[in-house]
């Protein structure tokens, strides 16, 4: 039986084999291993489990006879995405490439379904650094649709009677360098966009956030520029307008400057814009390390106050 409960290094997974071994094995077996690593399926889970274990089985089998070479390939059902909670109903690595196969009970698809696996498939190659560089289909299996597929939103749409040859038709191109079951469950290789909340922490706690190569790559210049202008404003006690350089022109079209308008009038202007909205930071405003670790009670207190000077200046103007 495939183990259930994988080394730390591995991501978790319901079930794994090669393709001879998930259709030799008794579905009520398979859904047992997938009840193990689910402790929280509902009836309504297991009765999709049981009604689906069969067919894709037979699929399966079905490959293999049409073309043995599909034998090596792996079936991974349940694999939750490392460090979140998603879970694709079944990934197939086949030849080099990724299929990711989501099961619905109906007989055609919503928007909604056709977001989930294209989701899912996108981010696998975003994010697993096994994925970056190879196909990666997403499938979509309403199981009461026919056999015929189409194609939606860069979603493929089949129904289980001819999920075998769409399968048969990912791998007809195979990709540049095998995939093996290891390098792929690998933990490390799926590195996620962090939350905020989870940044924030991160941040305070001064440790390093993940590197994430595409988004990085692409933010990283303006995070620098963005963070060097935050320091000098407090360290001046100033605020300092932060905008793109094509916000700045747009800006100079709208309010009819010239064109040939030198940059020292554009500074000259932004300067005054500055010195106008200069401030200075007060005991009654709470730092953001402050506020996010502030009680309900402070908070309230805090709002106790500026709702009495908010009242206190009320009557002054009344007066």
């Amino acid at each position: 039986m495939p183990e259930n409960t994988p080394p730390p290094a591995e991501a978790a997974y319901g079930w794994r084999s090669d393709l001879p071994k998930f259709y030799g094995t008794a579905p009520r077996v398979v859904r047992v291993e997938l009840e193990k690593f689910i402790r929280d399926a509902g009836t309504e889970q297991i009765r999709a489990w049981d009604a689906s274990i069969p067919w894709l089985q037979r699929e399966c089998r079905e490959l293999v006879d049409a073309y043995d070479a599909a034998r090596t390939y792996t079936a991974i059902l349940e694999y939750e995405l490392p460090r979140e909670t998603r879970r694709p109903d079944v990934i197939i690595l086949e030849n080099g490439v990724v299929v990711v196969l989501e099961l619905k009970g109906k007989d055609a698809p919503s928007q909604a379904d056709i977001d989930q696996v294209f989701c899912y498939a996108r981010d696998l190659r975003s994010y697993h650094a096994e994925c970056a560089d190879r196909p990666v289909h997403a499938v979509l299996v309403p199981t009461r649709a026919g056999r015929t597929p189409r194609t939606i939103d860069g979603v493929q749409v089949v129904g289980p009677e001819g999920v075998d040859r769409l399968l048969l038709d990912c791998t007809r191109v195979p990709a540049s360098t095998p995939l093996t079951p290891e390098a792929f469950l690998r933990r490390d290789a799926y590195a996620p966009l962090p939350s905020l909340v989870r940044a924030a922490r991160d941040l305070f706690a001064r440790e390093p956030l993940p590197r994430i190569k595409r988004a990085r790559a692409a933010t990283e210049p303006a995070v620098n520029r963005v963070t060097e202008i935050a320091h000098r404003a407090a360290a001046t006690s100033t605020r300092r307008p932060v905008a793109s350089r094509s916000t700045c022109s747009r800006r100079k079209a709208a309010t009819g400057s010239p064109a040939h308008s030198s940059r020292a009038t554009s500074r000259a202007r932004c300067r005054a814009i500055t010195s106008r909205r200069s401030w200075r930071p007060t005991a009654s405003r709470p730092s953001i390390r402050s506020a996010l670790t502030a009680t309900p009670t402070s908070l309230r207190a805090g709002q106790s106050s500026r709702t009495r000077r908010g009242s206190s200046a009320r009557c002054d103007s009344s007066q």
